[in-house]
This record gives structure tokens, C-alpha cells and sequence, in this order.
């Protein structure tokens, strides 16, 4: 029985890393924007977009808000971008480092191996 209950603490302990705060180098492989802003009042009047970002073998959703001043422009898809992740919170920086956005994880998924 302690022996089960070891292995569970370690099996948690080490989920946990892989969730650490810490800047890694990953792929930017795809910017969606959201639908389109509303014009209602009391709406979210700011376009978002989800940044689909692979980073050691998986791949995460992480919804920018449209809070800012994001541009798509400067985060081609398929670039070499620098990730943050930190529980439910994440942020990226572009290649050149000037531009970032700050977004939550809506989806993580293992990356798709290439055959």
C-alpha cells in the first residue's frame, strides 16, 4: 500500500514539471482568429484569436483575448516562437522577441508524431 501511494506522488510530482514556468522554444503552428467582435455594448469589442503552439510533443490552445496590441502579422505560422506556460496561462514571443501575447490554455492535445 505505501508502495502504490509513492508511485502516485511521484506520477503527480512529475505531471506537474512539464507545467512549470519557463521560457522553451517552440512552433507556432497555426493563428486562428475567433468570430468577429460584436458591436453590441456590453460585448467583447476585441478581436481574438487562438495560437496553436507545439512544444515538447504536445500541442496547445491558448486563446489570446484580444486585450492589446496583437498582431498576426507578426507571428507567421510555422515559426520558431519562444513559449511560456504556467498552469492555465501561457504567452508567446515571436522570433525576434519584440512581440507577445499573453493567452489561456482552452486545449492540449499529444503532438501528432510524423510518419
Amino acid at each position: 500500500m505505501k508502495i502504490r501511494g509513492l508511485l502516485c506522488a511521484a506520477m503527480l510530482l512529475g505531471s506537474g514539471v512539464a507545467h512549470a514556468k519557463g521560457w522553451d522554444t517552440a512552433t507556432l503552428t497555426d493563428v486562428r482568429p475567433l468570430a468577429p467582435p460584436s458591436n453590441a455594448k456590453h460585448e467583447n469589442k476585441h478581436q481574438q484569436y487562438d495560437l496553436v503552439v507545439t512544444n515538447k510533443g504536445e500541442t496547445y490552445t491558448c486563446r489570446y483575448d484580444g486585450k492589446g496590441s496583437f498582431k498576426p502579422t507578426e507571428f507567421p505560422v510555422g515559426s520558431t516562437v519562444q513559449f511560456q506556460l504556467n498552469g492555465q496561462k501561457g504567452e508567446v514571443k515571436n522570433s525576434r522577441g519584440d512581440s507577445s501575447a499573453k493567452c489561456k490554455i482552452v486545449r492540449v492535445e499529444v503532438a501528432k508524431q510524423q510518419p
